[in-house]
């Protein structure tokens, strides 16, 4: 698995722009106090073609043995067990480098070399500036004052720490290595019990219990970070409790390494269901009533440069669906779904965003509809005219599980239809419509790159029409 991900001929231009010319303007002063070299053509910071070059080697096995069997006990009355024994096996390993040269200097060891704190006092950067420029530091009474010695002196803070937002492609730490195997070994025994009962020739009554497995899922991308167990953050130049993690230990770490997770545990789910089934000549539907839980949940957060996976205490989900169809005349058949949820984060102190325990997850809307029609027509002569239709609906939701990004929502609705003359020929036309009605929203938020306080996102696909053609030999 190889990607890669370059800056472009516009980011410097772009990243000037938002720094007030403070990622160019400091070069000269960054280098000569990180002790680089002078830049040449392709080294400047934000050069294009700078960037990641990610390959990674993902080996998955995994063994199930499993059966099931039935128990009639009464006429109609089945009870059903079943048993599942997985064992799974994750080897996985990383060959990535960052070419990206700003993004390898440590900055706050750049400060410490000149005298200068490791952090940006509060009210030092000018409101609306998302960067502080060289010197724009505030000086305070009874600060030494600048010199040969200290040349950029000019307060009590590292002017320098408001670009480090524009480092977001650091050296990467490839696995396996002296601390981390890139190996996981995941196994489990699973059941479930169902009890069913044909009431009638038309109608089925069921209950059912049921425990399931999903194994450790790995980050395979550039987002992988080492655990907290294995890596404090921060640049040695704060002090020296960051000396006692064992990649530091075992001299792995690099300039801006931060922690975070490699993989999500395994998660552990549990199923209680009853519901009916029913069948007649022209109406047919089912109806469920159900709950699930699951511990360590694996959660997947999009925080608006890559994902981080991590594993919730809990979350737990009650919820009812129907499906049901009729078909009132010959030809015309009539279809509706409904699917009432309660999703609840009931444990996740850890996630992306903080503690999020007792909230909804984002995405997972209460109510959902879709309704639809069908009708064909005869034209004789084994030729078909084929009227289709479909209303979908879901109420509104948060879009992202960050609490930064509630007054955020999407409320979807759908209109879609097609006209389909089908030939005894083989000859298949189609004219369709999706979203007809030009419904927007969006379907996704993040913050925005490098901007703090700026927030991105992606719409609906708007209306959308054409025609299709097949045919069948």
């Amino acid at each position: 698995n190889k990607q890669q991900l370059l800056l472009g001929r516009d980011f410097l231009r772009y990243v000037n722009a938002l720094s007030g010319g403070g990622y160019s303007g400091s070069e000269a002063t960054i280098r000569a106090l990180a002790g680089l070299p002078a830049a040449t053509p392709g080294t400047q910071f934000g050069a294009a073609g700078q960037g990641r070059f990610e390959d990674w080697d993902y080996r998955n096995k995994a063994y199930s043995f499993f059966g099931t069997a039935d128990f009639e006990i009464t006429q109609g009355l089945v009870l059903t067990g079943g048993l599942n024994y997985t064992k799974d096996k994750k080897n996985v390993a990383s060959n990535t480098r960052s070419t990206d040269v700003f993004s390898s200097i440590d900055l706050v060891r750049v400060g410490a070399n000149i005298g200068l704190p490791a952090s940006i006092p509060a009210g030092v950067v000018t409101p609306g500036i998302l960067f502080p420029r060289i010197n724009n530091c505030a000086t305070v009474t009874g600060a030494p004052p600048a010199s040969t010695a200290n040349p950029s002196r000019s307060g009590t803070c590292n002017p320098f720490l408001g670009l480090q937002p524009l480092q977001f492609q650091p050296p990467f730490l490839n696995f396996p290595n002296a601390v981390e195997s890139g190996k996981t070994r995941d196994d489990k025994l699973t059941y479930s019990v169902r009890l069913a009962w044909e009431a009638t020739d038309n109608l089925n009554l069921y209950a059912s219990y049921g425990t399931g497995f999903k194994a450790t899922s790995w980050n395979i991308s550039f987002d992988s970070r080492p655990f907290l167990s294995d890596f404090v953050a921060g640049s040695p130049a704060q002090g020296a409790p960051l000396t006692a993690s064992p990649i530091r230990t075992a001299g792995l770490a690099s300039a801006n390494l931060t922690s975070g997770t490699r993989f999500a545990a395994p998660e552990n789910a549990t199923v209680m269901e009853i519901g009916l089934k029913a069948k007649w000549e022209r109406v047919a539907f089912n109806l469920t009533a159900f709950k699930q839980s699951i511990k360590d949940f694996q959660g997947n957060s999009f925080i608006g440069t890559g994902f981080v996976l991590t594993n919730a205490g809990k979350q737990s989900t009650y919820g009812i669906e129907f499906d049901g169809s009729v078909r009132p005349v010959d030809g015309l058949q009539l279809t509706a779904a409904f699917t009432y949820l309660e999703p609840k984060y009931d444990s996740y102190p850890n996630s992306a965003f903080g503690d999020l325990s007792g909230q909804q997850p984002a995405g997972i809307p209460e109510l959902s509809t879709t309704l639809g029609a069908t009708y064909t027509q005869d034209l004789g002569g084994g030729n078909e005219l084929i009227l289709s239709g479909d209303y979908h609906y879901e109420s509104q939701v948060q879009i992202n599980d960050s609490p930064a990004f509630r007054p955020y929502k999407r409320e979807v609705s759908d209109l879609n239809g097609s006209a389909t003359l089908r030939l005894d020929n083989g000859l298949q036309l189609t004219l369709w419509g999706r979203n007809l009605t030009n419904a927007r929203y969006i379907t996704t938020v993040f913050p925005s790159v490098v901007q703090a306080g700026s927030v991105s996102g992606y719409p609906n696909q708007p209306r959308t029409y054409g025609v299709a053609a097949k045919f069948k030999f």
